[in-house]
C-alpha cells in the first residue's frame, strides 16, 4: 500500500508487484482502502496489486449507482447525433444514412430531449429519448491534449533511456581508459614526468567516472520500470557469500537479480546479473579474491554466446551475362568457316582508374591476329597483322600512376568486320 500511496503523492505512474498502476487505478484503491475496517484491510493488503484495482473497481461501483452508468447530463447547445429523421430520397437517390447532427435544446422531464436540426435553410425541433441522442466522438481540445500527453511521455520514456545508453556506454569507456593507463602507469619510471602526468589524469577518470556512475543511477531511477533493489519485496531469498576477496550479496528482485559486492580495499559497487547462475559463479571468483575482472569473465562464461553460421552467398547474377555477351563477342570477332568454342581464361584486371595522364592521340593502330581461319582470306589459320588508320575524333593515349597504357575516347569499335571507324 506504501507504493501505491506513493503513485498518487507524486503523480507519477509506476510498476507494482508486477503490475504498472497508474494515477487514477491507484487512488480508487487508496480510497476503498481507507473505506474498509481493520480486518478487511488485512486482507485486502494481502492482495497483488492487479487483484487490488480489479476488487476496488468492482467495490466503487457497487457503492455508486450512478459509476456504473457515468453518462453526464446534456447541456443546451451540446452537439450530438440522432436518428435521421428527413426525406428517404433526394433528387431520386435513395439516402442511405441513419443518422444526423443535432444541437441539444433542453431536456424534458419525462426523459425526452429536444433537439435542434438543420434542414436546409431552415431548422426543425424534434423530441428523442435520451437512450436514442448520442454524443459526438471526443474531437476537441480534450482529445488532443490526452494525445500529445500520451506522445510526450512517451517521448520523455524514450530520451531518458536513450541518455542512460549514452552514459553507460561513457562509463565503459572510462573504465577502459583508466585500465589501459593504470597498466601504462605501471611500466614507466616514478621519477618520471610522463608517470606524474599519467597520475593526474587516472584521478581525473576516477571522479569522471564516479560522476557518470550517479548520472546513470538517476536516470536509473527515473525509469518506470526501475526495481530499487534495497526495497527487497522477500528478504529471505537474499544470499551472502563471504571470503577471502570479500563480500557478495545475491539479491533477486522483480525478475532480475542484483549483485552488491565489497572488498576490504573499498572496492564494490551494485551490478546486475544476467541470470542466478551468472550471479553464483560472480561470487564464487570474487570471494576467492581473483579481482573484478576475472568475476566478471567467470559471469559471462555462464551465458555463452551462440554461434551463428555465416549465410552461403550466391554468385552476382550480373557475371553470367557478361559472360555471356563477352562469348558473343568473341564468335563475331573470330567469324571462322567452323565456329570456335571460346575458351575462358582468368586474369587480374586492374581497377578502373580516377586519374589519367595523356599522352597523345592514336594515328593508326597495327595487331595480329587469327581471324577469318578457314576462310579464302586465311586458309592455314595463321596469324596475320592487321593495320587500322583512325579518324577523327582519335582515340587518345593515357597512361595511369601504374604505368598502364588506355584507349580513350574515339569512335574505334570492333565488329565481325574487324575494326571500324
Amino acid at each position: 500500500m506504501e507504493a501505491i500511496r506513493r503513485i498518487v503523492q507524486e503523480n507519477q505512474y509506476a510498476k507494482v508487484d508486477g503490475t504498472m498502476i497508474d494515477l487514477f487505478t491507484a487512488s480508487v484503491i487508496i480510497s476503498v482502502f481507507d473505506a474498509l475496517s481493520d480486518a478487511n484491510k488485512a486482507k485486502f493488503a494481502a492482495m497483488p496489486a492487479g487483484q487490488m484495482g480489479l476488487l476496488a473497481f468492482k467495490v466503487l461501483k457497487k457503492s455508486n449507482p450512478e459509476a456504473r452508468n457515468p453518462r453526464a447530463p446534456f447541456q443546451a447547445g451540446e452537439r450530438v447525433t440522432v436518428p435521421y429523421t428527413g426525406r428517404s430520397s433526394y433528387f431520386g437517390r435513395k439516402v442511405t444514412r441513419t443518422r444526423e447532427h443535432a444541437t441539444i435544446e433542453g431536456v424534458n422531464p419525462d426523459g425526452t430531449a429536444l433537439v435542434l436540426v438543420r434542414r436546409g435553410q431552415g431548422v426543425e425541433q424534434h423530441a428523442f429519448p435520451l437512450s436514442a441522442v448520442r454524443r459526438l466522438p471526443q474531437r476537441g481540445s480534450k482529445a488532443t491534449a490526452s494525445r500529445v500527453g500520451r506522445v510526450k511521455a512517451r517521448l520523455e520514456l524514450k530520451g531518458l533511456r536513450s541518455r542512460r545508453r549514452a552514459t553507460v556506454s561513457a562509463i565503459d569507456k572510462a573504465e577502459r581508459d583508466l585500465e589501459c593507463l593504470e597498466a601504462r602507469a605501471k611500466l614507466m619510471d616514478p621519477e618520471a614526468g610522463a608517470y606524474r602526468n599519467a597520475i593526474a589524469r587516472m584521478g581525473r577518470l576516477r571522479n569522471e567516472l564516479e560522476a557518470e556512475r550517479m548520472i546513470a543511477g538517476d536516470l536509473e531511477r527515473q525509469d518506470p520500470d526501475y526495481a530499487d533493489p534495497f526495497a527487497i519485496a522477500n528478504p529471505g531469498a537474499v544470499e551472502t557469500r563471504a571470503g577471502a576477496g570479500g563480500t557478495v550479496r545475491i539479491i533477486p528482485q522483480a525478475g532480475k537479480v542484483w549483485l552488491d559486492y565489497s572488498s576490504a580495499d573499498d572496492e564494490g559497487g551494485l551490478y546486475q546479473a544476467p541470470s542466478l547462475a551468472a550471479a553464483h559463479a560472480f561470487a564464487e571468483a570474487w570471494t576467492a579474491g581473483h579481482g573484478l575482472g576475472a568475476a566478471m569473465t567467470a559471469m559471462s562464461r555462464t551465458n555463452p554466446t551462440r554461434r551463428v553460421r555465416k549465410p552461403r552467398t550466391r554468385k552476382n547474377p550480373g557475371h553470367s551475362g557478361e559472360l555471356a555477351r563477352t562469348r558473343r563477342l568473341f564468335q563475331r570477332w573470330h567469324s571462322d568457316a567452323a565456329p570456335r568454342r571460346a575458351r575462358l581464361t582468368r586474369v587480374r584486371v586492374p581497377a578502373r582508374p580516377r586519374a589519367l595522364a595523356r599522352l597523345g592521340e592514336l594515328v593508326s593502330l597495327t595487331y595480329e591476329s587469327d581471324k577469318y581461319a578457314g576462310t579464302p582470306d586465311n586458309p592455314k589459320g595463321r596469324r596475320q597483322l592487321y593495320e587500322h588508320e583512325t579518324k577523327r575524333p582519335r582515340p587518345v593515349i593515357a597512361t595511369d600512376q601504374n604505368g598502364h597504357v588506355h584507349l580513350v575516347g574515339g569512335r574505334m569499335k570492333p565488329t565481325a568486320d574487324g575494326l571500324i571507324n
